[in-house]
């Protein structure tokens, strides 16, 4: 029974290994992805996301809502991302280094970041119930974004 039991789990651990591997080669080919605007609409569910710029990997995140992430994405108190994209597009401009968790950027660097986003940013995502960290650290892993300065969940 053991080494049934054995066989039966590598062989299940296995399908999740394709399976995880599967996710990562469709998220991070821009071949899938569309343009980041704010009228666009996603799916309310959990998932991951690879965010792009000129074709390359830039940031990948998960969330627990696909819908609400993208919303997030275009308030800078809400998303790291969009204020690190907002500092070095505009790091000449007054007030650019002090946007943060509680204060925006001036109100026409909101604009031209936002702007900025919907002319050349692009998302691919899928919805993804469970495994989302493991996709999401094994494309970090592999493609380095610039945006996702933590590195791997659990390092310090």
């Amino acid at each position: 029974m053991n080494i049934f039991s054995s066989l039966l789990e590598k062989q299940d651990a296995d399908k999740l290994s394709r399976y995880i591997e599967q996710l990562v080669e469709n998220l991070v080919n821009p071949i899938n992805s569309v343009p980041l605007i704010r009228t666009a609409s996603f799916p309310d569910k959990p998932g991951v996301y690879c965010i792009f710029e000129r074709e390359v990997v830039i940031y990948v995140g998960e969330t627990g809502s696909l819908k609400a992430r993208m919303k997030d994405i275009f308030r800078t108190v809400n998303h790291s991302f969009r204020r690190s994209l907002g500092k070095r597009q505009f790091s000449g401009v007054v007030g650019v280094s002090e946007a943060n968790a509680k204060t925006k950027f001036p109100f026409d660097v909101e604009l031209r970041l936002t702007e900025y986003m919907e002319s050349n940013i692009r998302v691919a995502l899928t919805p993804v119930a469970i495994g989302r960290k493991e996709v999401e650290e094994k494309i970090v892993k592999k493609h380095a974004p610039v945006f996702n300065s933590r590195g791997q969940r659990g390092q310090l």
